[in-house]
């Protein structure tokens, strides 16, 4: 015999978009249930975002110190050494205790959480696997999130062909790593291992790294990463993966050349899948809701993001566009404040993203090349890190800042930063966009002296 609960508003899924909303929700005076299948934190804390960061830090500090860095500082450090053990524990303890932090959050606005696979029984009514429970609710949020893409012709086994979620796990260094796909994962994953002394090689479908960023931006990180030691095949397809015959060891993978046709070949001890996500809307029954999925799996909504039943709404990687968290998160507020009877909104257009290889890469807004194709008439500011006082002394000179801002209204359009802390100089950035703001508002800013901001200032007064 099932049981039967009551709810306001019932969120599925717990990552940055489903409890971000559940917390708002509960805070404007709606009884709330939230429910996860996996873990609290959803894939951005448990299997993305935070333990790549941790890895990425921790390999960066290694890197810098065993190829003696600062050894031009008069700091001399010998035998330096790697415990792969202790530095995956550091990074599994990280997500643990930010873990507890979500759940704290939760149990502290009293919203009821639920460890459990849930599908729509009709469109107010789930229903919990484990615990054979029925939830009914007024209304439903849908912050299911995202996985790993794979290929029908590659066998993932998160042991010799991985996806981020092996790629993070693994206790030793690969001898090489093939890493498919040149985006953002990619990237930042192969730096990972790269740092840790795997031979890594990037294969990118595409005549550029990065995805949509700005062709500039993706040649200068491509040159800087490759004078890091990591080998790129352009315009190049992976047309199989299998064993070695000759070493059981090693995978042979299959390249081609999509312009001259050339056939590569190579030898390499783990593959990375990073070809991008797919939504999470497998088993949800979302046909029994009447909610619309789109050819792609992503879930169709307006735009207050209600699906095609008025009174379910969805949020985050689930329903398209960029697949960052803090785009779930923003989308998260508004929901709750447009459940809640409010005026809820997000706005894209100073949405940041962020690529933390080294140097880091952090932009905002349209690319110079969408801008032509649009007719939009803009100017273009920039400056270099190896202007920066700051830079100097830190020993982070490389990159650079660049702005693109209207030709007419002079209202900043676009924003482009290469190098170091470039994840929290845009922030100055943004926030002078939210406001409508200009290139001269910008300029006319109070930068502290020295500091790595100043770059933005000497960019806004060209």
């Amino acid at each position: 015999m099932y049981r039967e609960l009551d709810f306001e508003v019932v969120v599925i899924g717990a990552g940055p978009g489903g409890y971000t909303c559940a917390i708002k929700l509960a805070q404007l005076g709606l009884k709330v249930a939230i429910i996860e299948k996996n873990k609290i934190g959803g894939t951005c804390l448990n299997v993305g975002c935070i333990p790549s960061k941790t890895l990425l830090h921790s390999s960066q500090e290694y890197y810098d110190l065993k190829n003696n860095k600062i050894a031009q500082l008069g700091i001399l450090v010998k035998d330096v050494g790697l415990n792969m053990q202790r530095m995956m524990e550091s990074k599994d303890k990280i997500v643990h205790q930010l873990g507890i932090g979500i759940q704290s959050l939760l149990q502290k606005h009293k919203i009821q959480c639920f460890d459990d696979h849930a599908f729509f029984l009709d469109q107010h009514t789930i229903h919990l696997q484990k615990q054979n429970l029925q939830i009914r609710a007024k209304y439903f949020v849908i912050a299911t999130g995202s996985e790993a893409k794979t290929s029908p012709n590659i066998i993932v086994d998160e042991q010799s062909i991985l996806t981020s979620t092996g790629a993070l796990e693994l206790r030793e260094v690969p001898e090489s790593l093939l890493v498919m796909g040149g985006g953002y994962i990619g990237l930042e994953i192969g730096s990972i291992w790269s740092r840790l002394g795997s031979n890594v090689c990037i294969v990118e479908y595409s005549n550029k790294i990065a995805g949509q960023i700005d062709s500039e931006v993706s040649v200068a990180l491509q040159d800087m990463m490759r004078g890091q030691g990591i080998t790129f095949y352009l315009n190049t397809e992976v047309l199989e993966v299998h064993d070695n015959n000759n070493n059981n060891n090693l995978l042979r993978v299959h390249l081609s050349n999509r312009d001259t046709k050339e056939s590569i070949e190579i030898d390499t001890s783990k593959v990375l899948l990073a070809i991008g996500r797919t939504p999470c809307t497998r088993g949800l029954m979302l046909e029994k809701a009447l909610v619309h999925i789109n050819e792609q799996g992503f879930v169709k909504v307006d735009d207050a993001f209600r699906t095609s039943a008025e009174h379910i709404y969805a949020i985050g990687d689930v329903i398209g566009g960029a697949m960052l968290a803090h785009k779930a998160s923003q989308e998260a507020v508004a929901v709750a404040e447009i459940i809640a009877g409010k005026r809820g909104n997000v706005n894209y257009k100073t949405m940041p993203s962020v690529l933390y290889t080294k140097p880091e890469v952090a932009s905002v807004g349209p690319t110079q090349a969408q801008l032509d194709a649009a007719n939009i008439p803009y100017k273009m500011c920039k400056s270099y890190f190896a202007h920066n006082g700051m830079a100097h002394a830190a020993l982070e000179k490389e990159g650079f800042v660049k702005i693109l801002y209207s030709a007419t209204t002079h209202q900043i359009i676009s924003a482009y930063i290469v190098g170091s802390q470039a994840s929290n100089l845009l922030g100055q950035i943004t926030s002078v966009m939210e406001f409508g703001g200009r290139i001269e508002d910008l300029a006319r800013s109070f930068y502290a002296h020295p500091g790595f901001s100043e770059t933005i200032k000497d960019a806004a007064n060209q």
